[in-house]
């Protein structure tokens, strides 16, 4: 995987979330994945994902389309 950029304030983030994160911006933000296409990518379960994406959307950092906030990243 290649090295991504994380916002240093998303640390205090659960693990999930920096993974779920992480993951996303490697693959340069695709649209149109599923719960379960992020799933397979990062090992987690698809409910584990989902709860990583909520968490990040709830904190600022995706918007309703699991993309970057002010196209960060």
């Amino acid at each position: 995987m290649r090295q991504v950029g994380i916002p240093a304030d998303l640390s205090a983030m659960p693990p999930r979330a920096l993974k779920v994160y992480a993951v996303l911006a490697a693959n340069r933000w695709p649209q149109g994945l599923t719960v379960n296409q992020v799933s397979g990518l990062t090992g987690l379960t698809w409910r584990t994902v989902d709860t990583a994406l909520e968490e990040l959307r709830a904190a600022g950092y995706l918007d309703e389309h699991n993309q970057p906030v002010g196209g960060a990243a």
